[in-house]
């Protein structure tokens, strides 16, 4: 298992997608109790450690909107469409 999440991530991070403002997409898998969210178009994102009580308890697949906030060491937000709960994150 491991060693196919590292192969993802690293395919993840070298066939990256320019990501549309506002895209609405769909959680693919939940990885490290939501340190680490894979979304349908092969993104890969951490979340901010202060988010992860959050992140944590969202089971897959369910739609989610990612927007750009520009600010701090997690410039991003990615909401569950399904329970508006909100995290902070960065594009692995």
């Amino acid at each position: 298992m491991l060693k196919h999440c590292i192969a993802l991530l690293l395919f993840s991070s070298l066939h990256a997608k320019p990501l549309e403002e506002g895209s609405i997409l769909h959680l693919e898998i939940n990885m490290h109790a939501g340190h680490k969210l894979v979304l349908n178009d092969e993104s890969v994102w951490e979340v901010d450690p202060a988010d992860v009580g959050v992140s944590g308890l969202w089971l897959s697949p369910f739609p989610v909107k990612v927007t750009f906030q520009g600010e701090g060491p997690y410039p991003y937000s990615i909401t569950n469409m399904q329970s508006e709960k909100t995290v902070k994150a960065k594009r692995s």
